[in-house]
């Protein structure tokens, strides 16, 4: 009979499963999560600061030190976070989640001056269907230029890529053109990965060609997902990436057996199965 389809396509999927299917099987199939890291609450962490942050007047944002105001009433909070403390941090381990937390927004107010940004909308959770493929992205900003233009923000806590790598970072910043452009009838000037590890910005520009070239590598991806669902057949993809995959030790080419992952990490405490459409 085949596997279920996933509900829906966002910047995340399409990267899973162009980077490897079957790890893309094991998330996004057969909803398995892998648990929390330092390193993904930390973005989380400094995500929510900004997202605050641009929650507020221009007025409020000339002075920067209201930021790390903001930061600290947040990271008071987050300590609560039952994710957080599933990570058992040290008092030091929290201390420096604190202070690179600290430098990743420090770092931000290098790249941008927040009084002359125009933000018209944070975190905006946007959903089309196009040709009976649904389509979901979070925006983190939508800023209009001083000359009336769209600018699609999207902030990265993680460094820069390499140059050899940098188009493959690109995915999202075409999705987010591609639902601008079916779901608000625009097409954003510019899409900017704000890099805040190495204070990097990659800017990329958008036109109606680039987003008609998208819509076409998406349906593709989704009919290989398509293919796959049918045949139950999701092939692991080796790469350099498979030392940081929570699913090596299931993975084929590591000779491991994938059919025991479902199993084992649903009864096991570090992972959950979760709702398809958080992933």
């Amino acid at each position: 009979m085949g596997l279920e389809l996933p509900n829906s396509l966002s910047p995340s999927k399409v990267t899973a499963f162009t980077d490897c299917p079957l790890a893309f099987k094991f998330s996004v199939i057969d909803h398995i999560a892998p648990p929390a890291t330092y390193v993904t609450l930390k973005g989380i962490l400094v995500h929510e600061v900004l997202q605050i942050y641009y929650g507020q007047s221009e007025e409020s944002r000339t002075d920067t030190s209201n930021l790390f105001e903001i930061f600290k009433s947040v990271f008071d909070r987050f300590k609560s976070n039952p994710e957080l403390i599933s990570l058992r941090l040290t008092t030091e381990e929290m201390l420096k989640l604190e202070n690179e937390s600290k430098v990743l927004l420090s770092n931000y107010l290098t790249m941008e001056n927040p009084a002359n940004i125009n933000a018209v909308g944070i975190e905006l959770q946007l959903e089309t269907v196009i040709e009976n493929i649904k389509l979901r992205g979070i925006i983190d900003r939508l800023d209009i230029d001083s000359e009336g233009n769209f600018i699609v923000v999207d902030y990265k806590t993680g460094k820069s890529p390499a140059v050899e790598l940098e188009s493959s970072r690109l995915t999202g910043v075409n999705f987010y053109g591609l639902l601008c452009y079916s779901l608000l009838n625009f097409i954003p000037k510019q899409v900017k990965l704000l890099y805040l590890a190495d204070s990097v910005t990659i800017t990329s520009e958008i036109d109606e060609e680039r987003i008609k070239s998208y819509l076409k590598r998406t349906k593709a991806v989704w009919s290989a997902i398509e293919r796959a669902c049918i045949r139950d057949d999701f092939r692991p993809n080796p790469s350099f990436k498979c030392q940081w995959c929570f699913f090596s030790k299931y993975c084929p080419t590591n000779g491991g057996n994938p059919d025991l992952a479902l199993t084992e990490l649903s009864h096991s405490s570090s992972f959950s199965i979760v709702d398809p459409e958080e992933i």
